[in-house]
């Protein structure tokens, strides 16, 4: 080999390995710019997150879908069930609970409302969002034996769906705390009092929170987490089944 050919050689080898740092340089460039974009974009729907509403009333219509009559009858049954159960048991309506996930919009709710009573964390809330013809139930993690996924995931099939389907809010809701009533009547729940009926009210001037108690309600996952991991592609499971008691009509 002559030394023309050898200077031509290293030349060569020399060129595909600068060839080949580009390559690496190209790629790690690329690799910060879709993170540094889904960053951007995890953020920007973090901003767009809707507010979690007030706690005014046992049943919240802000869909505007009940009537007067049908929201006092449901805020009855409510109230009835807090009084002989002594759990506390609030429904939502909602328009839509975009851009998030029915399932994490209604634990961000649940987690600020903090229903239940404090020390027995015996919350229900039923969240419907009517555009999006979604619905959810969340539990608390102490009334996972009587509300199981099982159980609401029925109930929201057999008596809320059917009624939905012909836009009777009020039938379906009424009917699903009838059955909600039913499966607490069987569980082994605290005696409500007179005293605690007065201080934890939903609608006692908003007394019937106990902003100092930290209800467990089951979670199946932070915003945080599920729109990351949206943006992101996916940066590991969400803590409890998603999307448990969940379902379209």
């Amino acid at each position: 080999m002559t030394v023309l050919n050898l200077l031509k050689l290293l030349n060569s080898r020399r060129l595909v390995q600068r060839l080949r740092n580009l390559a690496v340089l190209a790629a790690l460039a690329s690799g910060l710019f879709v993170v540094g974009v889904s960053t951007a974009s995890a953020q920007t729907t973090l901003l767009a997150v809707q507010a979690v509403p007030a706690l005014n009333a046992r049943i919240s219509d802000l869909a505007g879908v009940l009537t007067p009559k049908e929201v006092a009858s449901l805020e009855q049954l409510s109230s009835r069930i807090e009084t002989q159960r002594g759990s506390q048991v609030a429904v939502l309506l909602v328009a839509s609970t975009a851009p998030e996930p029915i399932q994490d919009y209604a634990n961000r709710v649940a987690n600020a409302w903090k229903l239940g009573r404090k020390g027995v964390g015996d919350g229900v809330l039923i969240v419907v969002a009517v555009q999006d013809r979604r619905l959810h139930i969340e539990v608390a993690r102490n009334l996972e034996g009587a509300l199981p996924d099982a159980t609401t995931k029925r109930i929201i099939r057999e008596v809320i769906t059917p009624a939905f389907k012909q836009n009777q809010y009020s039938a379906g809701l009424s009917a699903a705390l009838e059955r909600i009533d039913e499966r607490l009547s069987a569980e082994r729940l605290p005696e409500p009092s007179a005293s605690a009926n007065a201080n934890s009210s939903l609608v006692a001037g908003l007394s019937g929170l106990d902003l100092e108690g930290l209800v467990p309600f089951l979670i199946f996952g932070t915003v945080v987490a599920s729109l990351l991991r949206s943006a992101l592609g996916g940066v590991g499971p969400l803590v409890g089944a998603a999307g448990a008691g969940v379902m379209a009509w």
